[in-house]
């Protein structure tokens, strides 16, 4: 063998053992993350296989919402001569709401505005109208400081009344509840668009409601929200025998620029 010859298989067995070393610590680096990787659980050894087979993790359900508290609320009027009426309360928020909502009906009509805004109406002659009660999701309509609930009632013959309850959500404290009782404030004549605005200011006209009867006297019967909102008018049935009635739910999204 020459020199030559000699020279570079030696060359070659030196760049053969650095390969050889290098693989040994590689492998070796990958044996300790191994050992260090906490160990797969049955859940998680589980996971891959059902999602292979296109069986994905059964979602959590939502938290039931809490509604407003209508079993506390009474029916109330202005005089109960007049066959409208006007009533408003007013509202202080320390922060905007998280979440907020308003249950209410009337026999036979109502105009609900808060803030100085129209946020809906119902009015009928029968018992479809003030037996259905309708949801409204009023978190978006509420802010910090001044608010307002204005209602214009209307009869169109017989008993008369309005019934509302409302909750508010407040991040780290605790719900306000409100709700249709003698601290209501009446009238006789006006506009809720105006009166519903958080720097209107009563005259004397202005006074307390008159309170025709607490949630469940006649003719009414008691009435609620039973499970998540159908939007269907009253119920038949034994649902309609006892009074309780699926809501009608009417949800609202803040106002965008771009809108």
């Amino acid at each position: 063998m020459s020199v030559q010859t000699w020279r570079t298989d030696r060359s070659t067995l030196r760049s053969l053992c650095d390969v050889l070393r290098h693989a040994a610590l590689a492998a070796a680096i990958v044996g300790i993350s191994a050992a260090q990787a906490p160990a797969a659980t049955p859940a998680t050894a589980k996971r891959p296989a059902e999602e292979a087979a296109g069986n994905k993790p059964a979602a959590k359900k939502p938290t039931p919402e809490t509604l407003p508290p209508l079993e506390k609320a009474s029916w109330i009027w202005a005089d109960l001569r007049d066959e409208v009426c006007q009533l408003r309360t007013p509202i202080t928020l320390g922060k905007a709401p998280s979440a907020a909502s308003i249950l209410i009906t009337a026999d036979n009509g109502y105009e609900l505005y808060i803030n100085g805004a129209k946020v809906g109406e119902d009015i009928g002659p029968g018992a479809d109208v003030w037996g259905t009660i309708k949801r409204y999701d009023i978190t978006s309509r509420l802010a910090r400081g001044k608010n307002a609930i204005g209602i214009r009632g209307t009869d169109l013959g017989g008993e008369r009344g309005v019934v509302a309850a409302v909750r508010i959500e407040l991040q780290g404290g605790p719900p306000l509840e409100i709700v249709t009782d003698a601290a209501w404030h009446v009238t006789r004549k006006g506009d809720p668009l105006d009166h519903s605005h958080p720097e209107f200011v009563e005259g004397p006209e202005w006074g307390k409601a008159t309170v025709v009867g607490p949630m469940g006297v006649a003719p009414w019967g008691k009435l609620a929200c039973t499970g998540p909102a159908t939007g269907g008018r009253r119920q038949t049935g034994p649902q309609a025998a006892t009074g309780f009635l699926h809501c009608q739910n009417v949800r609202f999204t803040r106002k965008t620029k771009a809108d």
